[in-house]
């Protein structure tokens, strides 16, 4: 039994009707989707079918999840099942202690620590001005604001001395990621150097922001992380292996995941909510509550609870397994150094 996977212009012309009796533009409409996926993606009928196998593979000690990953849930390290550890594991009594003492000569399995969340997806490997890169010519000289530590763990400033130093954004050549107008030390980039990034705030872009740590005397590019359009403010979800070297070692993983819903934004962005009859119910749901009518905004919701259900019971009974998302090394760590050499 194969799994057709919707999309947005697929909800745009199947929910266009119910929305304002169809004479609202593409961003209410947009709009409306999105609440209707966010709302019912909080609903434990859909829980199981927002999660995925995920495949990383990890060079260095530490890893990124992608942005639509809200965490792991179970975790097999080199075809080995492992244990994914939070931070209060190595405080109890019946715990693992303290994870960075499990060095490989130890002898212990892998495992998987959770790090919680961070502004990007890896940090810089060392203090080194930043770059940023869009695939869309509308976003060139858009701004995103950067605040982080340099070499001595002191705040970067800018010139007027606030913490919050802006970035504007470059273009790739072309709208080809890894090609730049020019010689790279002439690009956009900040004054100062990073050795850690604290927050990142981002405009809403029309295409994929990269961020990347600059050596300037080897021209290389450091891959921080990569923010869709629609992300103001990124977050990632970091793990780290346990008993693996800090360089060189390669572990791979296979992840069950879950995700978290993410709005979409171009027509062809996968929808969370894989069921566009629930997905028009959550609508007219959120018509009714919209034009105080509770009692038929509850029955709406209903509905729409009620097919997310026929749907879970049709595909156990189908049996339909998981995809696995092979996340690409050069987001992952899989590269030594996560470099782009121009």
């Amino acid at each position: 039994m194969s799994v057709d996977l919707y999309t947005l212009a697929n909800a745009r012309e199947f929910l266009r009707e119910f929305v304002n009796a169809g004479s609202c533009d593409v961003a209410v409409l947009d709009a409306r989707i999105d609440e209707a996926q966010r709302r019912l993606a909080n609903k434990p009928e859909v829980l199981h079918r927002l999660r995925r196998r995920v495949r990383f593979t990890v060079q260095n000690q530490t890893f990124s999840a992608p942005s639509c990953v809200e965490r792991i849930l179970r975790v097999d390290v080199c075809g080995t099942p492992g244990q994914v550890w939070s931070d209060f594991y190595e405080f109890l009594s019946s715990g693992p202690g303290d994870l960075d003492f499990q060095v490989p000569a130890d002898g212990y399995s892998k495992d998987v620590v959770d790090l919680g969340e961070f502004p990007t997806q890896f940090e810089p490997p060392g203090a080194y001005p930043l770059m940023a890169f869009s695939t869309a010519v509308e976003d060139l000289a858009k701004t995103i604001t950067i605040r982080g530590f340099d070499a001595a763990n002191d705040l970067v400033r800018d010139a007027a001395g606030s913490p919050a130093v802006a970035l504007e954004i470059g273009r790739w050549k072309d709208g080809v990621e890894g090609s730049i107008f020019g010689a790279l030390a002439d690009q956009r980039q900040t004054a100062g150097s990073y050795r850690e990034i604290a927050q990142v705030n981002k405009p809403i872009t029309t295409g994929y922001v990269t961020l990347f740590a600059v050596d300037l005397v080897n021209r290389n590019l450091f891959f921080l992380s990569k923010m869709a359009p629609e992300e103001t403010v990124p977050h990632y979800r970091r793990y780290r292996v346990t008993n693996q070297a800090a360089t060189g070692d390669l572990a791979s993983i296979l992840a069950l995941v879950q995700l978290r819903h993410v709005k979409a934004v171009l027509a062809d962005d996968v929808l969370t909510i894989q069921n566009l009859d629930a997905l028009k119910a959550m609508s007219m749901a959120i018509t009714k509550e919209n034009n105080d009518d509770p009692g038929k905004a509850a029955a709406y919701e209903a509905l729409a609870v009620r097919l997310l259900l026929e749907q879970k019971a049709t595909v156990e009974q189908a049996g339909v397994g998981m995809t696995v998302i092979d996340v690409e090394k050069y987001c992952s760590a899989g590269a030594f150094n996560r470099g782009i050499i121009l």
